[in-house]
């Protein structure tokens, strides 16, 4: 197995805003998350410019799957990230519900850096405004399943599938979240 996301049962669809969905992971059991923004609807497609979506990945696992997980936006298990649609169509995710994302639901700041510029400057996923380093911080990086279900397994300290993408990482001890 190339990670330790468990296979789905069935095929999911496209992601919409606000949908909260869920992942099985081996060790951890199921992970919640939820929908942020999609790309299409960013304005001037300058931030996130790519078909893809923007979610939160929550500090929550359970060993059975809740109807109505907590989600705490100050309790994230990785920072803002951005992923492929594949994700929620083949990949781990699979929509619960959706539930109109309201303020309240997001951080004031969603914070990250540009990974192909070589200064380190800080952004806003939402504005796309240069903002300064605020905590927690990602990167506009397009995450594939096999660096999610890594980086999440390094966050939590448990083992982390051997891939094409982590085998040398881990032989070397380089950290994902560094990366």
């Amino acid at each position: 197995q190339q990670t330790n996301f468990l296979p789905r049962e069935k095929r999911g669809r496209y992601p919409k805003e606000g949908d909260i969905f869920y992942y099985r992971h081996k060790y951890l059991g199921y992970g919640y998350g939820r929908v942020l923004k999609i790309s299409d609807n960013h304005p001037a497609n300058v931030v996130i410019p790519w078909s893809g979506a923007l979610v939160y990945l929550y500090d929550s696992f359970s060993k059975e799957l809740e109807i109505s997980p907590k989600l705490d936006k100050t309790k994230l298990a990785l920072p803002p990230l951005c992923t492929f649609f594949y994700e929620f169509s083949s990949g781990p995710f699979v929509k619960m519900k959706n539930v109109k994302l309201e303020k309240d639901d997001l951080l004031e700041v969603n914070c990250y850096y540009e990974v192909l510029r070589k200064d380190k400057q800080y952004f806003d996923f939402f504005t796309g405004k240069e903002i300064e380093k605020v905590e927690p911080c990602g990167n506009n990086g397009t995450m594939t399943t096999l660096f999610i279900d890594a980086l999440i397994s390094e966050a939590k300290g448990v083992p982390i599938a051997v891939n094409n993408l982590t085998e040398d990482r881990i032989k070397n001890g380089t950290k994902f979240k560094n990366w």
